[in-house]
């Protein structure tokens, strides 16, 4: 075995067993043999294990160790069971009724016999030996024998004859028992007697008892005992002893007493009569229970007699004349059974229960559902009741029980009592269970507080938890409502807790109110305890509080003038989910945030960054999931003095000056600009010139404001080199500043007679350009600002050097030059005009030169400002603010705006302003550009408005504007009231609100108000949205659904609804919405009167009345009767109640309950009368109570009476009694003592009264023996006599004899119907119900049971094929009935209907039914021309043998076989030229020579492949074109032509055909002949019952045939025959001819044929048959 830990086996069988590691093969199911048939005792499973190098095969044999099986006797070939193999198997004992065959079965081969004294405990048992591979194994098995019904009962001898005497008599009279035996232990033996010469008088039980039904004469009968399967018989005589005449007996009555329960042989009386002997009762019965001394006439007790079983018998007891043998006495006697105490009295019901009101008072009687009655079987019993068990007590006369003590259910709620009772000699008891009624005396609990948590986000209608409340009571009493006092919860009436409105646990963490818990009780209770609901966080998104905000931000400042984030941001959520994380969305890299929320700009430098950022930044909450928001905030950069003014590069300059007297301007002159530039703008960018030292500021001086350094000397300095320090500072705070040391190289000339003149009127020189305008080239004459134009040979330019450091702002100026004497624009360039905006002075030092010395001015260009930019907002955004619609006038929108204007001065002037119709003009503008509220907002009227905001120009309204959008939403606030339609809302309501009321699922009944609604303006919570609606007080309605859009009320099931103690009810409804503010309105409800009480009135109306009074006389005027409901439902109405004794001596008036005589007293036959008035209302539904009317009637004489009012007598039909049927007695009643009454009696007469008789003065009811009727229980199966009982006085006395007919089964079963006919498709499945058949039977009971058989199928089945459910009659397919035919046929069914008590009683009906064929196949093939290759022409020159000349296409609209389609050519085929496949494709078989043209007509069919096929067929027209001449040679040599010769072939032929036609008819003919003479003598073989079923036999293939060959035809030849040409074979397919009877055979086809050349072999013989089987006619095949 292999050693792998992982093992696994294979195969199939491998499923029922399982392998360990360590090799070990077990069973991991259950193995059961007996799922395989035959049943083996031993069973080989094969698997294998496959390893890595093993392949090991491993056998398992699981055999049983015993096996067990029925078998029933006198079977024979039956499998027992199946062993491995026979080669390795035997059985142990040698035996005779088993054996092993080769192939391992144990079959029985010699039948068991249950009656055999040899099997021991009716079991057979043997050992199985088996052995595999060296194992051996034993199987015991044992057969349980199962008897069989093959034994036949039998009475005790062969012939048996049963002697019976019977005293002669008119009455049903018991003969004798007959008895058989059967050594079967199956099959019920059934007794049946017939007469003979059809005696009916006979009858036989069950149990073997013979009676006869009219004992008159002697008779004979055979008496039968059957088992079902076999029977016998034996022979009955009656001799009948005659009795003399009616006319020679004595009639004598006779009355014995005696006690119950006396011991046998107990003296009873003497009936002797002088004169008679031989005494005898006329009854076996009699003989049974008394004795009856021959002699003597003593009757003594035989048995003992019960009373209460029966308390009399009569007896007719027959004493024979002394002397006259043929005259006898007929004694009538009436044995009385008294009474003795011999009986225990018994509780009916046997137990009992009741209940009681806790709190009852003392003394309370319990309300019992029955009251305690007690029956005892012994006369006028005297019982004494008594009860065990604490708190009640009960009246020992009348048993009703009562309270003893006070009691309290909550306490213990029911009782268990043991009541007794006590008759003086027995004593009997029975329980009692008495339920405490609850009174609603305990009010609910609810614990004091109960919370609950909630999430902030709970849904609408969300259950928050239930609320739990007890009370100690039940039922109504128990049954809870609840209500809270919460604007934002609501509870179901079960106590649910619903979210009712919106939450928020930033606004409200908790919410605290009060649950009010009412009971349903008469007197309500209720509790009140508080509610805490603790609101649970949800993460909500961060909120947005200064979003748009504008911050001046100073450079270098890091920020620190914004503040935190917490102050754009507001998360009131707990926990994570109020951390917020901020991020920087734009400007990143510029300006941070830091985990405290701090914001930084560490970069930010005005000269370097932009002026205005738009910083969004978002906050994120650290929720799950979260949430985030997005805030901007404007930054406008402010400069700050950081930068020192930089000097330029230039500082070395020459000064040359020049002799002579100086005079005016030549006094000082324009010696240099210092330039120096300060990136900082504004004063922090302005600078400020000042010498601070050098030796040249002896004669030098600088301009503080532009650094221009002039001379002011005289004196002049010498030549030489000199220094002038000049501090340059900016005018920011701090000041900064730098420092500059020009050198000046001095050069003096003391040139006197040189004239030196002021060229320049002034050292500044200034010129005004308007910008946008284009500059002029040349720009400006130079010469315009000399002091005299005469001058000449001036030379203006500008000095290199210094041309660049005059630009005060913006970029180097490089497209203005000096160009001699004018300054002119460079050509080409691309700017042609000034901007202001973008620089608004240009400076420049001009140059004058003359030929011996020049001058230096600077030229100051301004530029004019125009009015060319409109005015901006900073933050061009659409804006959206919020404001509420009770804000005050003034009220300042949450939104700064900042707007500039590029221009100068009056172009720079803005104002704002809004159009008059935005926001219907509510809101206006401060001169700093915050808007505000300048009127009264309503949100109802306006939710929200759209504005704009427009920033223009003082001088350019129109053109120089911009704007921004604003959205204002107007935020609602509570200021509107709910509103109801209506003040006051009717509801009508059924008082018994649960009667027919629609329920939801939960029980509850849902209300809606006629007409309602409620409106609140404001929007949101504060509107319709949070409208919830209550009802304030205790109501018959509740709020079920509280939201105004589906505003639904339910019926308070917690009050009880009464129409008569409180009509209606005005509760207050109230709306109440979520800021708050309610409203009310009336809630008035009316209850409708149900017709829910009934008539109340006195149980009992005593009343006495003479019976002489006369009609009309009214006995009760008027019947108090009351109904609390009202209008028609408390409109009274009286009645007697129906079918009650004699009302018909009474009538009532209905209006009032008036009671009077409706007709004569005298003949109603009671004293006492008790009348049922149905007091009843008219209302729906119905509502009755009842009173009793008890009647006395008194009369001077007590009436007789019968102490019995019906007596039953039981007489079996057809029988004709005579004699004695009944005795009546009447008692009467003579102070107050009870005796027979001395009465004379009479029978009233009607229909059933001719044929009875009474002698008067005696209560005996005769047959009248010459009018005895014969009693047939079909024609009337009851006869109702009326006995009347006259006393001295005249008073009657009636009582009923109902003579009840039994039943004999005398009435064959009776089809409805002569003929039925039913239908049935051949395709039903198996099985199908066919129809029904029904017969009936006039008996009744067992004797009306009708069992069905089928008896007969005519047809071409036989009776296995349809059968009959034989308890209902429905007849059903049992096979299948298809007989591949596709016609319809008709099987004729005889169909039994047999009395199952009398199986001779019967009646048979033709059954006729017509088998349909279900035709599929619907459709025949359809030619489809227009897509068909048809040609008209074919040339025989052209088509070779097999060219394929037309195509036909053919549909079928079928499916499956039906629509599949062959081909066929029916004519016009000439010569065989054309052939035909499967798809329609017709080709050149056959190629015929010919000359010229001829004309073809080629017919096709198409025929589908249905059951029942369907053909359609097509002609076509061809022109065959052949040689147009032809030269044969052998019609040269004179040789005959290839037409000629095929002529001649078919000749001779037709010829030869018709030789055989007629040799084959001859003797076809002579073997006919002999075999219906071999027939004839075959009949004397077999005896008639071959002629019975019409067969004749056939000694050629040993088959019975069916006479009348010619009748039948094959119902479809196209599918039952296929003729060959030149023979009459056919084939037969199905099944056999139709209509005729037939038995199952294995050959349903075969073919006959008589003139054949290759005649089909026969079918095979059928084996012998068994000479002592029964014969079975097969059927004939023709």
């Amino acid at each position: 075995m292999p050693t792998e830990t992982n093992l696994a086996l294979s195969g199939d069988d491998r499923f029922y067993f399982d392998i360990d590691s360590a090799g070990i093969v077990r069973t991991n199911s259950t193995i059961s043999l007996d799922g395989y048939d035959p049943k083996p005792t031993s069973k080989l499973f094969n698997v294998y294990y496959l390893g890595p190098s093993e392949y090991l095969y491993i056998d398992i044999v699981v055999y049983r160790p015993k096996y067990e099986m029925n078998i029933n006797e006198n079977s024979n070939g039956t499998v027992v069971c199946k062993t491995l193999s026979s080669d390795y198997s035997a059985i142990l004992q040698k035996s005779d009724f088993v054996a092993l065959q080769s192939d391992g079965l144990v079959v029985v081969q010699k039948p068991f016999d249950y009656e055999a004294e040899t099997l021991v405990n009716k079991e057979y048992t043997f050992d199985l030996f088996s052995q595999y591979s060296g194992r051996n194994f034993t199987t015991r098995v044992t057969l349980n024998i199962i008897d069989e019904n093959d034994e036949a009962p039998s009475f005790p001898s062969i012939n048996m004859t049963y002697n019976f005497k019977a005293i002669q008599s008119d009455l049903k009279t018991v003969i004798g028992v007959v008895s058989a035996a059967d050594p079967d232990t199956v099959g019920k033996l059934n007794y049946s007697i017939k007469g003979f010469t059809g005696d009916p008088r006979f009858s036989v039980s069950q149990s073997g008892i013979v009676t006869m039904e009219s004992a008159q004469k002697s008779g004979d009968a055979i008496v039968t005992v059957s088992d079902g399967k076999s029977h016998d018989t034996a022979s009955v005589h009656v001799e009948v002893i005659p009795v003399v005449n009616n006319d020679t007996h004595v009639q004598i009555n006779s009355t014995c007493f005696v006690y119950e329960n006396e011991a046998i042989g107990t003296h009873i009386c003497n009936v002797t009569e002088t004169g008679y002997t031989d005494y005898i009762f006329d009854s076996a019965d009699a003989q049974n229970l008394f004795n009856l001394d021959k002699n003597t006439g003593v009757i003594s007790t035989n048995a003992g007699l019960d009373r209460e079983t029966k308390s009399s018998y009569k007896y007719s007891i027959l004493a024979k004349d002394e002397k006259l043998s043929c005259k006898f006495a007929s004694i009538q006697v009436q044995i009385l059974i008294k009474d003795k105490n011999d009986n225990s009295p018994n509780f009916r019901p046997a137990a009992y229960k009741g209940s009681v009101s806790e709190n009852a008072d003392v003394g309370t009687k319990v309300k019992l559902e029955q009251p305690i009655s007690v029956e005892d079987e012994d006369e006028d019993p005297t019982f004494t009741y008594n009860i065990t068990g604490g708190n009640f007590r009960i009246n020992s006369t009348s048993g009703e029980i009562y309270t003893a003590s006070k009691l309290d259910r909550e306490t213990t709620n029911k009782f268990s009592l043991t009541v007794g009772v006590f008759d003086e000699i027995h004593a009997v008891s029975t329980s009692v269970e008495i339920e405490v009624e609850d009174e609603n005396d305990n009010s609910p609990i609810l614990p004091n507080v109960t919370f609950f948590s909630v999430p902030e986000n709970a849904s609408e209608d969300a259950e928050i938890g239930q609320l739990h409340a007890t009370d100690a009571d039940i039922g109504e009493n128990a049954k809870l409502s609840y209500t809270v006092d919460s604007d934002y919860f609501r509870v179901t009436p079960t106590g649910m807790l619903i979210r009712d409105r919106e939450l928020d646990r930033e606004t409200q963490d908790l919410h605290v109110f009060n649950c009010t818990v009412s009971d349903n009780g008469r007197q309500q209770r209720s509790v009140t305890s508080r509610v805490e609901v603790t609101v649970t966080d949800i993460n909500d998104p961060p909120e947005v509080n200064n979003s748009g905000e504008l911050f001046n931000v100073p450079e270098n400042s890091n920020c620190t003038v914004v503040p935190n984030m917490t102050y754009f941001f507001t998360d009131n959520d707990l926990g994570n989910n109020r951390e917020l994380n901020f991020t920087v969305q734009s400007a990143t890299g510029i300006f941070f945030i830091d985990l405290n929320g701090v914001l930084s700009c560490p970069v930010l430098d005005y000269e370097k960054s932009e002026k205005y950022y738009e910083v969004k930044i978002e906050a994120t909450d650290n929720g799950n999931p979260a949430y985030s928001a997005t805030v901007s905030i404007f930054i406008a950069v402010e400069d700050v003095n950081d930068n020192a003014p930089e000097p330029s590069d230039e500082r070395e300059f020459e000064l040359t000056f020049y002799g002579g007297e100086c005079k005016g301007a030549n006094c000082s002159k324009l010696v240099a600009l210092i330039t120096a530039s300060d990136v900082d703008s504004g004063d922090n960018g302005e600078l400020i010139y000042q010498a601070i030292g050098g030796n040249a500021s002896e004669f030098l001086s600088v301009d503080k404001d532009t650094g221009l350094v002039t001379s002011f000397t005289p004196p002049l300095p010498q030549n030489g080199t000199y220094h002038y320090i000049v501090d340059i500072s900016d005018k920011g705070e701090p000041s900064l500043n730098s420092t500059i040391t020009i050198s000046l190289i001095v050069a003096v000339y003391e040139d006197t007679s040189l004239q030196i003149i002021d060229i320049f009127p002034t050292e500044t020189l200034r010129f005004n350009w308007t910008e946008n305008v284009e500059i002029p080239s040349p720009f400006i004459y130079l010469m315009n600002f000399t002091t005299n134009s005469m001058l000449s040979g001036i030379d203006f330019h500008t000095p290199n050097y210094i041309l660049a450091d005059f630009y005060i702002a913006g970029s180097k100026n490089d497209y203005l030059y000096v160009n001699t004497t004018t300054l002119q624009r460079k050509q080409g360039h691309s700017e042609t005009s000034f901007d202001r905006e973008k620089q608004n002075q240009y400076r420049f030092i001009v140059q004058a030169k003359l030929p011996q010395y020049s001058r230096l001015a600077e030229l100051i260009i301004d530029i004019l400002d125009v009015n060319d930019n409109p005015p901006q907002f900073i933050d061009k955004a659409h804006r959206v603010a919020i404001i509420k619609e009770n804000a005050k006038n003034g009220t300042k929108l949450n939104l700064k705006f900042a707007a500039v204007d590029p221009d100068d001065g009056e172009n720079a002037k803005i104002a704002y302003k809004i159009p008059r119709e935005d926001c219907g003009g509510l809101f206006q503008f401060t001169s700093d550009g915050r808007i505000f509220l300048n009127g009264q907002l309503d949100h109802e009227k306006m939710k929200s408005c759209n504005l704009t905001f427009t920033v223009y120009n003082i001088n350019d309204e129109v053109t120089m504007q911009s704007s921004v959008n604003v959205s204002i939403e107007i935020e609602d606030v509570n200021d509107n009231t709910p509103l109801f339609n209506n003040s006051v809302y009717r509801v009508l309501l059924n008082e018994s609100w649960n009667e027919g009321a629609q329920k939801t699922q939960i029980g509850e009944v849902l209300v809606r108000v006629p007409g309602f609604s409620v409106d609140d303006e404001d929007s949101r919570e504060y509107g319709m949205e949070g409208i919830r609606l209550s009802i304030q007080e205790s109501c018959p309605l509740l709020v079920n659904k509280d939201k105004a859009e589906n505003f639904i009320l339910m019926v308070n099931q917690s009050m009880t609804l009464d129409y008569e103690t409180k009509k209606d009810y005005n509760c207050t409804l109230e709306a109440k919405d979520g800021g708050g503010l309610s409203s009310t309105s009336l809630l008035s409800i009316e209850l409708l009167d149900i017709n829910d009480n009934s008539p109340e009135a006195d149980d009992i109306i005593r009343r006495e009345v003479r019976r002489s009074r006369n009609i009309s006389h009214v006995i009760v005027d008027v019947i108090n009767a009351t109904d609390k409901d009202s209008g028609v439902n408390a409109l009274l109405n009286f009645a007697f109640k129906s079918g009650i004794g004699n009302n018909d001596y009474f009538k009532i008036n209905s209006t009032n309950g008036q009671i009077s005589i409706a007709k004569d007293l005298s003949g109603l036959q009671e004293d006492r009368i008790v009348l049922d008035v149905i007091v009843s209302d008219s209302g729906q539904p119905v509502l009755t109570t009842t009173v009793k009317v008890e009647v006395n009637i008194t009369d001077d004489n007590v009436r007789p009476y019968f102490n019995q009012t019906e007596y039953n007598i039981e007489v079996e039909e057809n029988t004709q009694l005579s004699g004695l049927l009944v005795a009546v007695t009447a008692l009467d009643k003579k102070k107050n003592e009870e005796m027979i009454c001395n009465c004379t009696y009479r029978l009233m007469h009607d229909k059933y009264s001719d044929p009875y008789i009474m002698l008067d003065g005696l209560g005996d009811i005769y047959v009248n023996r010459s009018q005895a009727p014969e009693y047939d229980r079909e024609a009337e199966p009851t006869v109702n006599l009326t006995v009347i009982a006259e006393d001295e006085g005249g008073k009657e006395a009636q009582a009923s004899v109902i003579i009840t007919v039994l039943d004999k089964n005398d009435n064959d079963p009776k089809f409805l119907k002569t003929v039925y006919e039913f239908e049935i498709f051949q395709e039903a499945r198996v099985p199908t119900i066919i129809g029904r058949v029904q017969a009936e039977d006039r008996d009744e009971g067992e004797n009306a049971v009708t069992r069905y058989q089928i008896t007969n199928i005519t047809g071409n089945f036989n009776e296995s094929v349809i059968a009959i459910n034989e308890t209902t009659g429905e007849l059903f397919s049992n096979g299948s009935l298809d007989i591949g035919s596709i016609t319809d046929f008709t099987e004729y069914v005889t169909v039994e209907a047999i009395d199952v008590k009398d199986p001779g009683r019967t009646d048979r009906v033709q059954v006729n039914v017509l088998v349909r064929y279900n035709d599929t196949n619907q459709n025949p093939p359809k030619f489809n021309v227009e897509n068909s290759v048809i040609p008209r022409r074919i040339s025989m020159a052209a088509y070779s043998e097999g060219f394929q000349i037309a195509v036909l296409n053919v549909t079928d609209a079928d499916s499956g076989k039906d629509g599949q389609v062959s081909y066929s050519i029916l004519d016009g085929n000439a010569f065989n030229m054309f052939q035909i496949d499967n798809t329609g494709a017709i080709s050149l078989k056959r190629k015929v020579e010919f000359i010229g043209e001829h004309d073809i007509n080629l017919t096709v069919q198409a025929v589908d492949k249905g059951v029942n096929p369907k053909a359609s067929t097509i002609t076509l027209a061809w022109k065959l074109q052949g040689q147009a001449s032809c030269t044969d040679p052998q019609s040269a040599t004179g040789g005959p032509s290839d037409t000629e010769k095929l002529f001649q072939t078919v000749t001779w032929a037709l010829i030869g055909v018709c030789c055989f036609l007629i040799l084959t008819t001859a003797i076809s003919i002579c073997g006919w002949c002999r075999s219906r003479l071999k027939a004839k003598n075959a009949r004397s073989e077999y005896g008639s019952n071959r002629e019975s079923w019409g067969l004749k036999y056939n000694t050629s293939y040993g088959a019975c045939l069916p006479l009348g060959r010619d009748e039948w035809k094959p119902p479809d030849m196209q599918d039952r025959r296929n003729e060959r040409p030149g023979s009459t074979s056919f084939d037969i397919g199905g099944r056999y001819p139709p209509n005729q009877p037939e038995e199952f055979d294995q050959r349903k086809s075969f073919r006959l044929s008589l003139f054949d050349s290759q005649p089909l072999e026969p079918p095979p013989l059928p084996k012998p048959r068994d000479p002592g089987a029964p014969f079975i006619p097969k059927p004939d095949y023709d």
